[in-house]
């Protein structure tokens, strides 16, 4: 991975860190606010919905606004792998004149197997059935 990547992922892992943090204490205020009610602890239980309203603001901020946030890591990340997307420039069209020009540039040793697959494959056709017409007309169709 390359290392500017695992920078904004590693900045992605401690915003999530942050906002994992903030919904877990959250969980834990409202636990404790159960049992705050169930005793009538009423001072307590302000105290408690307050420390909710804290943790639920910073989850927040950490989702969209504040430093970190999930939103801009997030994004960040994308960012970078799309301006980093290897991109692959589709190849030329296969067109007999390119297939020509290969051949004469080829290597003696490619051009020797060029020919040993043609010459296997024009041994298997002996073994093919032969149509007549089919061949006569990609003949008829070579000539001057």
């Amino acid at each position: 991975m390359p290392a500017a990547l695992d920078i904004l992922i590693n900045d992605y892992a401690v915003a999530h860190g942050y906002f994992y943090s903030d919904w877990y204490n959250m969980r834990a205020h409202i636990q404790n606010l159960g049992d705050l009610i169930e005793a009538e602890d009423w001072v307590s239980c302000n105290t408690s919905c307050e420390s909710i309203e804290t943790w639920l603001w910073n989850a927040i901020q950490h989702i969209q606004g504040g430093t970190p946030n999930l939103r801009t890591e997030m994004t960040q990340m994308m960012t970078w792998v799309s301006d980093n997307w290897p991109t692959v420039e589709p190849p030329p069209p296969l067109t007999m004149h390119a297939i020509l020009e290969a051949m004469y540039d080829a290597t003696p040793l490619e051009y020797q197997y060029f020919i040993c697959y043609v010459d296997a494959y024009r041994a298997n056709m002996w073994n093919l059935p032969f149509y007549e017409s089919w061949h006569g007309d990609l003949v008829r169709h070579f000539r001057p």
